[in-house]
């Protein structure tokens, strides 16, 4: 599963000041997502954190998306 261009919001995270902020994926690295909203650039560790998905409302823990996208959609494929 990819974060890029979805809209996210996060539910929880362990830097309580990037609690609750929201945004569109631009960037997603192996420990990382990069939001933009109106307020800015936003990177966000992946690890700790949980992500809201708009509009499906899925709910992705950051540790289920770890790693680099391109390992996690090789991996699947096999």
């Amino acid at each position: 599963m990819s974060l890029i261009g979805e809209d996210v919001a996060i539910l929880q995270s362990r830097d309580h000041t990037k609690t609750g902020r929201t945004g569109k994926a631009v960037l997603e690295t192996a420990n990382t997502v990069v939001l933009m909203s109106a307020k800015g650039r936003l990177t966000v560790e992946k690890k700790g954190t949980v992500f809201l998905l708009s509009p499906s409302g899925r709910v992705a823990a950051g540790s289920d998306v770890e790693g680099r996208l391109e390992d996690r959609l090789r991996s699947r494929k096999r």
